[in-house]
């Protein structure tokens, strides 16, 4: 039984990478870059989009999985994700709004940056669970110039993916803002739906 599972999985693993446009997905957490990996009793789905699922109950990824370090231990298996998530910042005046900010999903700081760092986006999915998930915005003003209340520094959160070199949202979650008039630190929280 080892056997057929661990080719099964193998050539499910080599179909979802010859697809290209398809990402794989081990326990809810997508992963690039692993090798010499072996999971029994997991089940393999494929979803409407190509992209791999596989549930093992009896291992537990970590987000280093992207880089290819893989740990084995015993975990509630997480539950997958048909979307996939993204936080991006816009502003036409970088480095104007004097706030460092920190983005903080379920409890876990996920990044940190000021609005200096223009057109970030990082992909959230891998910090995200099934149903609802707090994301906390925390803006600590630094001492620095200030600008306008015509200079803004917005992060949002969407639904969508990447195509052809180019973040494509399907639905925006959240546009949360910062001018440069601001004054005092900030904690919000907001929720999430994640499917």
């Amino acid at each position: 039984m080892r056997i057929v599972t661990s080719v099964v999985f193998a050539t499910c693993l080599l179909l979802g990478l010859a697809a290209h446009a398809a990402d794989i997905y081990v326990n809810g957490q997508q992963v690039r870059g692993i090798t010499n990996l072996t999971l029994d009793n997991c089940t393999v789905t494929f979803n409407a989009r190509g992209d791999l699922y596989v549930t093992a109950p009896e291992f537990k990824v970590l987000p280093t999985a992207a880089t290819g370090t893989q740990a084995t231990a015993t975990a509630v298996p997480v539950s997958n994700l048909e979307n996939r998530y993204f936080l991006f910042t816009q502003t036409s005046s970088p480095g104007k709004v004097p706030y460092k900010f920190e983005v903080w999903i379920n409890d876990k700081q996920i990044k940190a940056f000021t609005s200096a760092q223009d057109k970030l986006t990082i992909e959230i999915t891998l910090y995200l669970k099934k149903g609802n998930n707090s994301l906390e915005i925390k803006s600590l003003r630094e001492q620095a110039e200030a600008g306008s209340g015509a200079d803004t520094f917005s992060i949002l959160v969407g639904r969508g993916e990447p195509k052809q070199g180019t973040l494509e949202i399907h639905e925006l979650l959240l546009n949360y803002a910062r001018k440069g008039s601001d004054y005092g630190d900030a904690a919000d929280t907001f929720y999430i739906d994640a499917k």
